[in-house]
């Protein structure tokens, strides 16, 4: 993903979403959650916001990745990786349901010692097409 030096405007990233009833720090915090129970010590997120109304987030981690078994799963209500009474499965499901219903797209790049990355675009101002 090239860097692009935008001045950020978080008011309005955070405005927009709220707009759609879906809090995007959750979003965030269900990813993040899961980079860390993966292992990874080393954690970047980037937001990109371009004039068009579109966002986009990038979180990469150094976790232990995922087969691509598993990979394929991520996004299923209830699948999880974890012990039984340790989590619900539900976390990257609500994600990904919620970023469907913003217009929104979401990517997993991973590979098993590798880590994880999660890509995110979403159309906040609702140029869509």
């Amino acid at each position: 993903m090239d860097k692009v030096n935008l001045p950020p405007n978080p008011s309005k990233l955070m405005e927009g979403l709220r707009d759609t009833g879906y809090d995007f720090n959750t979003a965030l915090a269900d990813i993040v959650d899961n980079s860390v129970d993966a292992g990874a010590t080393k954690i970047d997120i980037y937001i990109k916001m371009d004039g068009d109304g579109d966002k986009f987030i990038m979180v990469a981690d150094n976790g232990c990745g995922m087969d691509e078994e598993t990979r394929n799963k991520i996004f299923d209500p209830f699948f999880t990786t974890k012990d039984v009474g340790e989590g619900t499965g539900l976390g990257l499901y609500i994600v990904y349901s919620e970023i469907q219903k913003m217009n929104g797209e979401i990517y997993v790049e991973s590979e098993p010692k590798k880590g994880t990355t999660i890509y995110l675009s979403i159309d906040i101002g609702g140029n869509h097409v």
